[in-house]
């Protein structure tokens, strides 16, 4: 019989789990090595910072995942593209990849004071903003899982991690229960304070609006960042309706309710 585990067991953080949470943390991760220990224990390292340890125990087998990330280290993110195609044109993974960064570097960009160069930037078209951000500020890609189309995504700056959380919360409003179900098993694999909090923190304004409009200084801006905006959530997410796409996009560029409080979804 197999039982499924949350947790290194030699540092007291191991917590039995049920198969369905347990493929939900595993799947879409790729081996990136691995090690036979003899004593009937072998391991994979997985992308994503993830540990897979199978054990061969007298009365059946123990199998657990756990995070190595250390605590002063940024998480990866898996993050699915919503895609039931086993094979996709490279030109379409390229679409939706360029689509993400660009999101996330114009949230990042107006989140961290510089509005001016994403004005100047969208004067120009708005091209590549991500050129305008620090190497360790740019998305990293580790690794893409074909069939489910699951990329695991890092950020070497913790601001440009919220971002990225920012962005994927609110445009993936179709997939938003899995999301959140998928974040809160993040937090408990990786077992790190400061990133539980981390989570719950995002997870707690995901109805909110980030009111990037009112960040820039004239109405020119505010149009051509909506129209880019709109452009890049229809190519994240080709497949949603035009409301499904308006509703992103009003998300990240509209301001929040006077009290502060959630908006209704």
């Amino acid at each position: 019989m197999a039982k499924f585990f949350i947790g290194a067991e030699e540092v007291g953080e191991s917590k039995e789990v049920s198969f369905e949470e347990f493929i939900q943390l595993a799947m879409g991760r790729s081996i990136t090595s691995g090690a036979d220990w003899g004593g009937g224990r072998v391991e994979f390292g997985l992308s994503g910072d993830g540990m897979l340890r199978v054990s061969w125990k007298p009365n059946g087998i123990d199998v657990r995942i756990f995070s190595t990330t250390n605590r002063s280290e940024i998480p990866s993110l898996l993050l699915a593209l919503p895609e039931e195609r086993r094979r996709l044109p490279f030109r379409e993974v390229e679409k939706r990849l360029a689509a993400l960064r660009t999101l996330h570097a114009a949230v990042y960009l107006l989140e961290t004071g510089r509005t001016e160069i994403l004005e100047k930037a969208l004067a120009t078209g708005g091209e590549d903003l991500d050129s305008y951000l620090g190497v360790g500020e740019q998305l990293f890609l580790e690794s893409i899982a074909p069939g489910s189309w699951i990329l695991t995504v890092w950020t070497g700056f913790r601001n440009s991690y919220r971002s990225l959380l920012s962005v994927v919360a609110i445009v993936y409003t179709r997939g938003r229960d899995a999301f959140l179900t998928k974040l809160e098993a993040e937090s408990r694999l990786k077992q790190l304070d400061v990133e539980e909090r981390e989570f719950r923190l995002t997870t707690q304004k995901i109805n909110y609006c980030l009111g990037m409009a009112k960040k820039l200084h004239n109405p020119e801006s505010e149009q051509r960042l909506r129209a880019l905006v709109q452009d890049q959530v229809r190519a994240l997410l080709p497949d949603s309706s035009q409301e499904e796409v308006a509703r992103a996009t009003r998300g990240l560029l509209e301001l929040p309710p006077p009290d502060g409080g959630a908006t209704e979804n």
